[in-house]
């Protein structure tokens, strides 16, 4: 187990390796598209939106909350100027060893400015089931879902996963294809659960476009942002001697394979919606009706 010394090394180093979640967050500020889909969500649920229930806004791979407080401040100015009073929840999410003081730090000040806003954090993998049933009525993610439950296999002496990469085994990439498929479908399974009945989930990740080339270069860029994190922590602990031991738990899917479960209707009860910027793709599915 690593010490608390060593976790905030790795919350330190993740930080500076997230130019990409900047990146992603910026645009979605920019374009507002988290709160109008937020405007047609309360416009759809007028009763619901008058009680006294809270709103409940869920972030899933939060890190330090540096890259998603515009975000969350947007959601709740916009809640605000539409209803005084209503209590809202913001609930964020990532690892048990992630530094979490800096959510608190950031997002305190909202607590502050804005009656009844309360502030939670909650360690654990977003492939578990980390909310009850029908519970969240929107929730986003950030440049996060390309990382992996976990490295299925060792693929040699790189630290790099198999898309786009060639000269590895042939089998041992396709089980970590296999894998990032199904740690897909897991996340979809346990949000479709935690989501109210047209209650959304907004994910900006990366990944390949049709064209080869632009796949190309996002995954060169996204391996040299994650791979200096890596060895940046590797060589704080002592251990830059391993570097060829290690493989990166996560992989870039293409557009396809983003869609697969919802045009095979592997997970039943949601549906997608797919907005292609540049090197990000984004899905926003929602909930569908009981």
């Amino acid at each position: 187990m690593a010490d608390s010394s060593s976790s905030v090394r790795m919350g330190d180093s993740y930080k500076k390796g997230s130019s990409l979640q900047k990146t992603a967050t910026g645009r979605a500020v920019e374009s507002k598209i988290l709160v109008q889909r937020l405007v047609k969500y309360i416009e759809d649920n007028p009763i619901e939106f008058k009680s006294e229930a809270p709103l409940r806004i869920a972030e899933f791979g939060c890190a330090d909350g540096s890259n998603s407080v515009e975000i969350f401040r947007q959601l709740v100015e916009t809640i605000r100027s539409l209803n005084q009073t209503k209590p809202i929840e913001l609930l964020c999410s990532d690892l048990p060893l992630t530094n979490f003081s800096g959510v608190f730090d950031r997002l305190n000040p909202l607590r502050e400015e804005f009656r009844n806003v309360y502030v939670s954090v909650i360690g654990d993998s977003f492939y578990s089931q980390i909310f009850a049933d029908s519970s969240i009525d929107m929730a986003f993610s950030f440049s996060s879902v390309h990382w992996l439950k976990k490295a299925p296999c060792y693929l040699g002496s790189a630290m790099y996963t198999p898309q786009g990469l060639e000269g590895l085994d042939e089998e041992a990439i396709q089980v970590w294809k296999r894998q990032a498929q199904d740690d897909w479908v897991m996340f979809l399974e346990r949000r479709q659960k935690e989501l109210k009945p047209q209650g959304f989930v907004y994910v900006s990740t990366i990944g390949y476009h049709d064209h080869p080339n632009t796949g190309d270069a996002i995954h060169a860029r996204v391996h040299r942002d994650m791979m200096n994190s890596i060895v940046n922590v590797l060589e704080s602990e002592n251990l830059g001697d391993h570097k060829a031991e290690f493989n990166l738990p996560m992989a870039l899917r293409q557009r396809e394979d983003y869609l697969k479960p919802f045009n095979e209707e592997t997970v039943q009860g949601l549906r997608a919606e797919v907005y292609e910027d540049y090197s990000f793709e984004i899905d926003i599915f929602s909930k569908l009706l009981e």
